[in-house]
């Protein structure tokens, strides 16, 4: 039974075929082209013929040296492609002024402050601490100079850059959201945090719509952040009782009034109160609430705002 079963799988299975295609031509010019056509018509009239084997016979000579110059011009070809192949290598050597792969690397490796090549190539035992170590020191580097560099753009301010970490999120982000409509507030915020929300001032440069800089909605100042989040007065009846419920959570255990915080303070609540949290004497859950407060009146807003601007 075993037999006639391989028997049947073998016969009904399917086979290899005995077709060996030809490897495509990797290099192709006019007399390439030429030479292929007068050697397939050679071959046609010496396959007409008969395919006669004898030397003296000129379809035998004519397909035999038409198939001989094809291969030539494709062999001159494949060697002229090969020399311009290292024409490249040396004009791209002669560009790069350092002659060595040595010498980039150590660069990498003084820009990190990892010491000298040789001295790892030599080094057989690269243990995962050492790699861990590499790691890390590559991380504090670019921890330094994104923590350098992000103060001097004004639209960062109000973000705190001072412990970042690589690898790890945000702590304006870590906050425990209050509800769930949260996350689809943040986006909203992010924008505000990071100086990338369009308020009018780049808004005009990209469509050139409205006053040049002034607010649309009041058209008395310029829109910037403060002036959306805590001074324009055509969000007011938006502003008032969100305003209301941060003043609450804040006065019932700190004792902290808001109106006698100054207008940075009150910025800094509302965008990234992690900065301000330990000034602040508050408790992870007050932070929670408030931050579920701030996202809600940005995004309230931010919603007006958007259908002012829609309106023709």
């Amino acid at each position: 039974m075993h037999q006639m079963l391989t028997k049947a799988a073998t016969e009904s299975s399917s086979k290899k075929s005995k077709y060996k295609a030809k490897p495509k031509l990797k290099v192709w010019t006019p007399i390439i082209k030429s030479s292929l056509k007068e050697m397939r018509k050679c071959y046609d009239v010496w396959s007409r013929n008969g395919k006669p084997t004898n030397p003296a016979d000129k379809s035998y000579q004519d397909r035999v040296n038409t198939r001989k110059e094809f291969k030539k011009q494709v062999k001159v070809e494949q060697a002229r492609e090969r020399d311009r192949e290292k024409q490249e290598i040396l004009e791209a050597r002669t560009r790069d002024r350092s002659h060595s792969w040595y010498i980039e690397v150590q660069r990498v490796m003084f820009k990190y402050n990892l010491g000298r090549a040789m001295d790892m190539l030599n080094n057989a035992d690269v243990t995962k601490t050492i790699v861990n170590q590499i790691k890390r020191q590559i991380a504090n580097h670019w921890v330094n100079e994104i923590s350098v560099i992000a103060n001097l753009y004004q639209g960062l301010k109000y973000l705190q850059t001072d412990n970042f970490m690589a690898g790890r999120i945000h702590n304006i982000l870590k906050i425990k959201r209050y509800t769930n409509k949260d996350r689809f507030r943040i986006p909203i915020k992010l924008k505000l945090l990071t100086g990338t929300y369009s308020l009018q001032p780049l808004r005009y440069k990209i469509y050139k719509e409205g006053n040049q800089e002034i607010c649309n909605a009041c058209s008395q100042e310029v829109e910037t952040v403060e002036h959306l989040l805590i001074k324009c007065k055509a969000w007011d009846n938006i502003r008032r009782p969100v305003i209301k419920e941060i003043e609450n959570i804040l006065t019932s255990n700190s004792k902290i009034e808001w109106e006698s915080l100054n207008e940075g303070t009150k910025i800094q609540i509302l965008m990234d109160i992690t900065m301000v949290q330990r000034q602040l004497r508050l408790n992870s859950e007050e932070v929670s609430k408030i931050e579920h407060q701030a996202k809600r009146l940005i995004f309230l807003i931010h919603s007006a705002r958007c259908k002012l601007l829609l309106q023709p």
